[in-house]
């Protein structure tokens, strides 16, 4: 063996030992091992630098967290207060359309008594035409009539006393006179 193999080997022998690794060791399995311990070193220097770096991350994580904390507990009370506020909207909404159903309501109890004015009206002035024409009936029935019917190119006469005929006679008797004529009848009420 060479001095420069020599040396290596001592050199070997001396950094595994340090490390505590007392197995023998041969001279042909020296460039496995000084792989194999060098590759060691390499990982164990990882280690510490991946550790240092977890290290770091932590404490950089806890500031970060630390950081944080504000604004998470800033972001919990705006989340509460965006739900109150999403309450109060729908709540508002519902508002919105309870009076706008009040309204149109209103406005359609508006056009329904307005129409019930017009018909207690109408039916005022109909109760007054009815009783108006009820009076005329009286006075034509208190009296001795006549009736003559005339159809075109032709007069038929009927004579009918009013004081017999009273009611549903009288307006059977109105549609047996119109049925008896053809096309156009005219009535003529005079005095016997």
């Amino acid at each position: 063996m060479s001095t420069a193999g020599e040396r290596k080997f001592i050199n070997v022998r001396k950094r595994l030992d340090q490390l505590g690794y007392r197995q023998p060791l041969g001279i042909e399995s020296l460039p496995l091992v000084e792989r194999l311990f060098s590759d060691l070193l390499h990982t164990t220097e990882s280690l510490r630098n991946a550790k240092l770096s977890v290290g770091k991350n932590e404490k950089e994580n806890k500031n970060v967290d630390a950081y944080l904390e504000p604004f998470q507990a800033e972001n919990a009370r705006l989340v509460e207060e965006n739900n109150e506020l999403h309450l109060s909207l729908l709540k508002a909404k519902e508002e919105k359309e309870k009076f706008t159903t009040i309204r149109k309501l209103e406005h359609e109890t508006a056009d329904l008594k307005f129409l019930n004015n017009q018909y207690v009206h109408k039916v005022k002035s109909l109760e007054k035409d009815s009783k108006a024409k009820a009076e005329k009936i009286q006075q034509l029935q208190e009296k001795n009539l006549q009736a003559i019917v005339q159809t075109p190119g032709k007069v038929t006469s009927y004579f009918i006393s009013f004081e017999d005929v009273t009611g549903i006679a009288f307006c059977c008797l109105l549609h047996w006179l119109a049925s008896r004529s053809l096309s156009c009848w005219t009535w003529v009420v005079t005095s016997v």
